[in-house]
């Protein structure tokens, strides 16, 4: 995702940088979302466009990548870590 002037990346997306996380045409992310594998829209008050939330995004990739983020991953001294 390129950075918006002034160094800032973007957390709200459009279909097509949404689209480009996913890796796939815009098309097909509409899909995703159709299908429920992929986030919608949110909902901002007085904005009509369609806005992406980029965490919501990589929460779902992760879910279907078996990603663990370092907040759910177990800690060292578990013994059901190993």
């Amino acid at each position: 995702m390129r950075k918006k002037p002034g160094g800032i990346q973007p957390r709200g997306l459009t279909v097509t940088q949404t689209a480009q996380y996913w890796g796939v045409s815009p098309n097909t992310f509409k899909k995703l979302v159709r299908a429920g594998h992929a986030p919608g829209p949110i909902k901002l008050p007085g904005i009509e466009r369609q806005i992406f939330d980029l965490r919501q995004q990589e929460a779902a990739m992760d879910k279907y990548s078996g990603f663990q983020s370092v907040s759910e991953a177990p800690e060292e001294d578990d013994p059901t870590w190993a």
